[in-house]
């Protein structure tokens, strides 16, 4: 599977990553070209996007774990368990399966620090 490709030309990459965090996105499909995956996303209703939407939390640790920091460092430099960062990757990751793939979430950070937002 090819790299995802993000426009960064699009709405800024904080601020998909920061819907498709609130559960306000799914990713509805998936096309490869040349080597370049394409996601398209559409919207969720209201209940469904407060269902899905991970905590802050979450957000904080499984942002963390996609750019690669180690569970150990996570709980270190956010100042809990190594139990604690393994129940809230596993909670953000169920909230986030089959709607968003992890690949897209980490091209749109690499696309956000590109872009010099954090």
């Amino acid at each position: 599977m090819g790299e995802p490709a993000i426009d960064v030309e699009a709405p800024d990459p904080s601020t998909l990553l920061d819907e498709l965090f609130s559960g306000l996105w799914v990713i509805a499909a998936r096309d490869e070209r040349a080597g370049v995956s394409y996601y398209a996303a559409t919207r969720v209703d209201a209940c469904d996007a407060r269902r899905a939407a991970l905590t802050l939390r979450e957000r904080e640790v499984l942002t963390r774990a996609l750019l690669g920091e180690a569970n150990k460092a996570i709980a270190i430099s956010l100042g809990v368990g190594r139990t604690s960062v393994t129940t809230l990757l596993t909670r953000a990751r169920k909230k986030l399966a089959h709607r968003v793939p992890e690949c897209v979430l980490r091209a749109l950070l690499r696309a956000r620090a590109h872009c010099g937002k954090q």
